[in-house]
This record gives structure tokens, sequence and C-alpha cells, in this order.
């Protein structure tokens, strides 16, 4: 299991919170908190090993 190398929170309106978490492994995992059922609307992922790389990936409240 990969060990947690650093943690930082993102507060942002009405309360909503992004908690961001780092792994030795180099992976990286997102918590939205207080927003209810989310699904990805879009998603951007490139290949490569540049610095100028980057994901996008687009949360929007799950429709029901």
């Amino acid at each position: 299991m990969p060990e947690l190398i650093d943690s930082q929170k993102i507060s942002g309106p009405s309360g909503q919170t992004v908690t961001v978490r780092f792994y030795d492994d180099r992976s990286i995992r997102v918590q939205v908190n207080g927003v209810g059922a989310m699904a990805i609307s879009e998603a951007f992922l490139p290949v490569g090993k540049g610095k100028k790389d980057f994901v996008i990936v687009k949360l929007v409240p799950l429709q029901r």
C-alpha cells in the first residue's frame, strides 16, 4: 500500500472542501467533501513525461 507523503485541504464556495493527497508511488487522490454524489463528465489524461503534462478531471453533481 502506498505511503502518504502530503495532504492539502482547499476550501471553496459554500463550505465545499477538496482534499488532495500525494503518495510515495506518485499517485494522487482527490476527496471532495460536502457535495453529494458526483460523476466524471470529462477527463483529459495525456500520455507523456514532460513537465508541461497535466491531468484535468471535471466532476458534476450526479443526475438521478
